[in-house]
């Protein structure tokens, strides 16, 4: 029976500190303000120094990046394209 009681507080110190460290990862990616330029989208990391925002979140966590082009861009892009070039779906 104390081997019972023994390995349930085992189990409930491991989700303790487990339940912990998932909070502090969450909130040091999600807490705090970011301020970026207004042109160039780029962050800034201290008082002198601005990184792209891709790599700004990259350093600081496990997200990948991908791109892609938003139907509203896709539109405007074929509508700067010489004639010849225009296609209606964006190339795979």
């Amino acid at each position: 029976m104390l081997e019972g009681w023994i390995l349930t507080a085992a189990v409930l110190l491991v989700a303790i500190v487990t339940v912990g460290h998932t909070y502090v990862q969450q909130k040091r990616v999600i807490g705090g303000c970011l301020t970026a330029c207004s042109y160039c989208q780029k962050i800034r990391v201290s008082s002198e120094v601005w990184d792209q925002l891709e790599k700004f979140v990259a350093d600081r966590t496990l997200v990948v990046f991908t791109h892609g082009v938003c139907p509203d861009c896709f539109q405007k892009a074929i509508q700067r394209a010489p004639e010849g070039e225009r296609r209606d779906t964006p190339a795979e």
